[in-house]
């Protein structure tokens, strides 16, 4: 997330601002065959975010961002593995591009 959202916004020389994130994911049964084996994992997560004034320590805008993706648990443990990987990078990506959209569209 960090990286996305440094990829967007950039590194000020000197800062005004000050973002911070805190982050929560959870991984929850999509699909489960008549068996009980879980075949698709939903991975769910939400950001609360806060962006403050360096210099009067005031928040200037808040906000909560809430998103999922998935991912398929039918491989190997390896490959389920790197799948879990692979949702959670999407969803960090996903997460901050919610936190731009929503910073920029606040009135």
């Amino acid at each position: 997330m960090r990286q996305r959202l440094v990829d967007t916004f950039g590194v000020a020389d000197v800062p005004r601002y000050t973002l911070a994130v805190v982050s929560r994911t959870a991984p929850v049964a999509a699909t489960v065959t008549e068996a009980g084996d879980i075949t698709r994992i939903n991975l769910t997560g939400n950001a609360q975010w806060s962006l403050t004034d360096i210099q009067t320590e005031a928040v200037v805008q808040e906000g909560l961002v809430q998103t999922f993706t998935s991912y398929s648990a039918t491989g190997s443990t390896v490959a389920t593995q790197a799948a879990e990987g692979d949702a959670r990078d999407r969803l960090a990506a996903a997460l901050a591009d919610l936190i731009v959209q929503q910073m920029l569209t606040a009135p």
